[in-house]
Order: C-alpha cells, then structure tokens, then sequence
C-alpha cells in the first residue's frame, strides 16, 4: 500500500482501469486534496477533462457508499479522507 500511495498513473492508463481498480487506487491515495489527486493521475489544470470527470464521479460514488469523507470548501481544500480516519482525527 505504501507503494500506491506514492504511485502515479497515467490518464491514458485509467481508460482501460475497471471502476473497481480505480476505487480501489483512490482509496489507497486517502487521506489527499482533490488537486494532489489529480496530480497522481497526471491530470494538469486545463487538461484530461474525462480523466477529471472520471475521478469525481468514482469519488462521488465512494462518499455516497459511506467509504470515504470530504472535508474543506472549494476546490483547491477540498481533501478527501477514509471514513474511519476522518473520524478518528475529530
């Protein structure tokens, strides 16, 4: 795991990654900020917008399935935790 965490991807490699791959290396990046995840995916600031879109939507989905957190306001706070992390930090 201490290698995922450290692990970037390419956004061309993400395409042929099942959701359930991608679930899987989101919640190995936690607990990151949205911007530092996009970084590991190799996503630059005006670039990849499916790439983008895709990360949202499968960290949509993990919050809506209780797994992981979001806390912070806007985009560049916005830091994304395990569920059991975030809690036991308050």
């Amino acid at each position: 795991m201490a290698k995922e965490k450290n692990q970037v991807y390419t956004p061309h490699a993400m395409t042929h990654m099942s959701d359930e791959d991608v679930d899987r290396i989101l919640l190995g990046f936690m607990p990151m900020k949205l911007t530092k995840i996009y970084e590991r995916f190799g996503v630059r600031k005006s670039s990849s917008k499916k790439t983008k879109n895709r990360i949202r939507n499968r960290l949509n989905a993990l919050t809506d399935n209780g797994l992981i957190y979001a806390s912070g306001r806007g985009y560049r706070s916005l830091k994304y935790h395990k569920k059991d992390e975030y809690q036991e930090s308050t």
